[in-house]
């Protein structure tokens, strides 16, 4: 009878035990680094440290460190984008989100040194007065924003301290113990000290952008991207990180030079003007001279340039008419063409001529003289692309010796920063990856109209494989399906084999449906693949519609 009676109590005892020990639960991440270059590190709420790579997660309480000529990009669960510069430590506060109906969902960032950018993302759009970031002389709530914020070391120029910043898009309210102020769209500011009130200035220090870019929903930037320029004009420059990126002046006029690294490199200067910091690339000037390197005779004189690195791609899409005429090519460097670049307009990196063998003809373009340049230039200086658009009456263009007009121009992304062959094996736990289009010039039909919506890559890195293509798009009165199933193994794709394309459209032109086909291509940039220069083109039958584009396809982190 005892025994039983231990035995019983023992029992209880256990019983008791087993739910009053707390259950410990995994963390539950608040976003994904889309890219890190460098040296970036996290600290978390109880003290362990570690590395944050590419799709690596993050954490409430975690404090970011990106290192000296290192960037981060970050995205959070409801869609906002962070971009961390060099020599910054970011922390998060506080991270709560669901879904879009969740009325507690808050987020809390402290910016504790150096320099960010912002596109809110849910939260921020709809539960504004619980989107907060903290530095230590103000604390800026937003109203659906895109902004930039950077406190001053040294790099804001002279008399200028505290906390500097711009609002490309929407609306902030600053707040410190001098006072409160909002500023909006386009508008400069300045916070000396968390004792003086917030105010505006008219000539802001140029690690602020100059002017704004459009943004493609909550991604990287849109038409303009990063911006028209790297660190400086063609990166995260203008609508990036600055006109100049770590500004036109790079770290100082008389820091490292008038731009550090160069026009788009970390500035205007230094190494040469390159479009994006390339390792001491140079490209000449414009001037005006005889082609002697293609069979594309341009339609007045012809624009000089220098030849691009080995290894340089070059992502070209346009429509010529006819039967698969809307497409595109990529080209290679040193590969299966050449490519020359110059600078265009005061802008590096603008590819000037190219010639490639796709395997059953030599395609040639080249571009005349011209006082405006392209057109919807922008870039990344994160990825080291940079794109734009040469108008039709600016472009020559041979088809296998055939000179052909392209209706609506041609629109390119130029990159020196392919992923290494030898890089690819060392990629395959990354899995599957969906890379969505995020940036580039706008997409067109063969009438020259707008044409906007989705389109996505499908890459498979255990299989080392493109598994698919998808495109939802919208434009002129018409909507387009497209899809391209048939998987297409690295070797190929790296090599020039496209993705075959099916499709529809309906309204408009089309009328109730119209079958349209067509093929994708492009090659992986960065040296862990963190992003893909693609091009699509479809067409109907007779060649009489059709729509065409290249674009920055990046890791959506979904």
């Amino acid at each position: 009878m005892k025994y039983h009676i231990l035995k019983a109590a023992v029992t209880t005892i256990l019983f008791s035990l087993c739910f009053s020990i707390p259950v410990v639960q995994a963390a539950t991440s608040v976003g994904k680094a889309i890219i890190s270059i460098g040296k970036v590190s996290t600290i978390s709420k109880a003290g362990v440290e570690g590395k944050l790579k590419r799709r690596g997660k993050v954490f409430e309480g975690d404090t970011i460190n990106v290192g000296d000529k290192s960037r981060l990009q970050l995205r959070f669960v409801d869609n906002q984008l962070v971009v961390l510069k060099a020599n910054t430590v970011f922390r998060i506060d506080e991270y709560k989100f669901k879904d879009k109906n969740d009325k507690n969902k808050s987020a809390v960032v402290s910016l504790l040194k150096g320099g960010m950018r912002g596109v809110t993302g849910l939260i921020g759009k709809s539960s504004r007065d619980k989107y907060k970031v903290k530095t230590p002389v103000a604390t800026m709530g937003v109203r659906g924003t895109h902004y930039i914020l950077q406190l001053c070391s040294g790099q804001c120029g002279p008399g200028i301290q505290g906390l500097v910043g711009t609002v490309l898009e929407g609306g902030i309210e600053l707040v410190n113990d001098g006072g409160t102020r909002q500023f909006g769209t386009d508008q400069f500011f300045n916070v000396p000290s968390n004792d003086e009130p917030p105010k505006t200035i008219t000539n802001p220090p140029p690690v602020l952008v100059a002017r704004a870019q459009t943004v493609a929903g909550d991604g990287d930037g849109g038409t303009g991207g990063d911006g028209t320029g790297g660190d400086g004009t063609g990166g995260d420059g203008t609508g990036g990180d600055g006109t100049g990126g770590d500004g036109t002046g790079g770290d100082g006029t008389g820091g490292d030079g008038t731009g550090g690294d160069g026009t788009g490199g970390d500035g205007t200067g230094g190494d040469g003007t390159t479009t994006f910091t390339s390792g001491g690339q140079t490209t000449v000037a414009t001037t005006a001279g005889t082609i002697t390197t293609t069979g594309a005779t341009p339609p007045g004189s012809f624009i000089v340039g220098s030849q691009a690195p080995l290894g340089a791609l070059l992502v070209v899409s346009g429509d010529s008419g006819g039967v698969d005429g809307a497409g595109g090519i990529v080209i290679e460097e040193g590969g299966n063409g050449i490519i020359d670049i110059a600078t265009v307009g005061m802008v590096g990196n603008q590819p000037v001529l190219a010639s490639a063998f796709d395997g059953m003809s030599t395609i040639d373009y080249a571009i005349s003289d011209t006082t405006t340049g392209a057109t919807e230039i922008g870039g990344n200086g994160m990825l080291g692309v940079n794109w734009g658009r040469w108008a039709s009456s600016d472009v020559a263009f041979k088809d296998d010796g055939v000179d052909t007009t392209l209706l609506n121009g041609l629109a390119f992304i130029y990159s020196d920063n392919a992923t290494p062959l030898g890089n690819f094996s060392g990629l395959v736990g990354l899995g599957s990856v969906q890379y969505d289009l995020m940036n580039g010039p706008s997409i067109r039909d063969e009438s020259g109209a707008l044409v906007t919506g989705s389109a996505s890559f499908m890459v498979d890195f255990m299989g080392m494989q493109i598994s698919s293509f998808t495109a939802s798009l919208s434009g002129n009165m018409r909507s387009y399906s497209i899809t391209g199933t048939t998987p297409v193994s690295f070797s190929a794709f790296l090599t020039g084999t496209e993705v075959d394309l099916m499709g529809s459209c309906s309204g408009g032109a089309c009328g109730g449906s119209t079958t349209l086909t067509g093929t994708a291509g492009g090659a992986f940039i960065g040296s862990a693949a963190e992003a893909l220069i693609g091009y699509f083109g479809v067409n109907n039958s007779g060649g009489t519609i059709g729509i065409n584009g290249v674009g920055v396809f990046e890791d959506c982190g979904c």
